[in-house]
């Protein structure tokens, strides 16, 4: 699995242009550097809104990792190569 989301999404240091610009609308659209909960306009956290929050950074989370997952099998194909 783990390759299938490096063949979509790409590793870091190869990713195309195209590839790029999807990691970077993730990252802003998931929410992953903004804090999970927020204030409203009269000043309350609102649970909601922290859930979705939370909810969309954990999908960012998914890719990142299974990317992750992704390079480090690749390294032990290239291990493996080399021997």
């Amino acid at each position: 699995m783990a390759m299938a989301f490096a063949g979509v999404f790409g590793q870091s240091s190869r990713r195309s242009s195209d590839q790029r610009l999807v990691m970077e609308h993730l990252r802003e659209c998931c929410g992953r550097d903004k804090p999970v909960f927020q204030k409203d306009t009269i000043g309350q956290y609102d649970a909601l809104r922290a859930a979705h929050i939370d909810g969309a950074q954990t999908q960012y989370l998914i890719i990142s990792r299974q990317l992750r997952n992704a390079a480090k099998i690749g390294d032990e194909k290239k291990r493996k190569i080399t021997r």
